[in-house]
């Protein structure tokens, strides 16, 4: 995706002192320095994020919702692009939340707009600077047709560390409801299903622990609107006679 350039961060200057503490000399004294230029960055990056942050969830919050794009998109694009993934966890995925929700109304207003026959007034848009400039929305379209998201998320996940479930099942939700493939969302879902080891050898087995709600709404997304959506209701029922053995309420219930 290409937005208006945005300018990098001025680097910072550190004057460095020649008196050492007492006993660190030599290669031990030039960890420490490292080490110290180390935390000074991670701090003025997650400060950073952090003012970009609040801004923008104020401007979501008050509905001025290209205005909360201009303020997210930004650090988004900074995160992708940094290799060293140096910020603070919780912080990128309150971001990624809010970039999520974002593209979910990008994408449904550049749909609409195709499709209505009624001219709508610049002040009516959300993202008005987006929709008007059709080579940005074709853009935006294609790469999340071709799976941006998710392929976003993965590149943000720490190595051999899991995604977040949460912000999977809202990448797979913004999908589902946007015309993406729905034989590569049962793709992607049954990935993590198969993760968490409710789909074994492509078969169900029975969850067993009904306390973990984000499992259990992936399951339910799965069951209920990926597999519907492919006309594969009498799968949907056969995995819930099996996932949800234990619960004859819940059976009866969804059966």
């Amino acid at each position: 995706m290409s937005l208006t350039a945005y300018n990098n961060l001025p680097s910072q200057q550190f004057t460095r002192t020649h008196n050492q503490p007492n006993g660190v000399t030599g290669a031990r004294a030039q960890e420490i320095t490292s080490q110290s230029f180390d935390s000074i960055k991670w701090q003025t990056k997650t400060s950073h994020y952090q003012r970009n942050y609040q801004v923008a969830i104020k401007h979501y919050l008050n509905r001025n919702f290209d205005r909360a794009w201009d303020a997210v998109y930004p650090s988004i694009t900074e995160i992708l692009n940094d290799d060293t993934n140096n910020i603070d966890t919780s912080l990128t995925l309150k971001l990624f939340k809010l970039y999520l929700s974002l593209i979910d109304l990008i994408i449904k207003e550049i749909n609409h707009h195709r499709l209505t026959t009624v001219t709508v007034s610049k002040e009516d848009l959300k993202f008005p600077r987006i929709i008007e400039n059709e080579a940005l929305s074709s853009e935006l379209i294609d790469n999340f047709l071709k799976g941006e998201l998710l392929q976003q998320l993965k590149q943000i996940s720490p190595a051999n560390e899991q995604l977040d479930p949460g912000l999977l099942l809202m990448c797979f939700i913004i999908e589902l409801s946007n015309g993406f493939d729905p034989t590569t969302i049962r793709i992607q879902v049954e990935e993590y299903l198969i993760r968490e080891g409710i789909l074994v050898n492509g078969k169900p087995t029975v969850i067993q622990d009904d306390n973990d709600m984000t499992n259990l709404k992936m399951v339910e997304f799965y069951l209920f609107c990926v597999l519907p959506k492919l006309n594969q209701h009498d799968v949907s029922k056969k995995y819930i006679k099996v996932l949800f053995s234990y619960d004859a309420t819940r059976f009866g219930k969804w059966k």
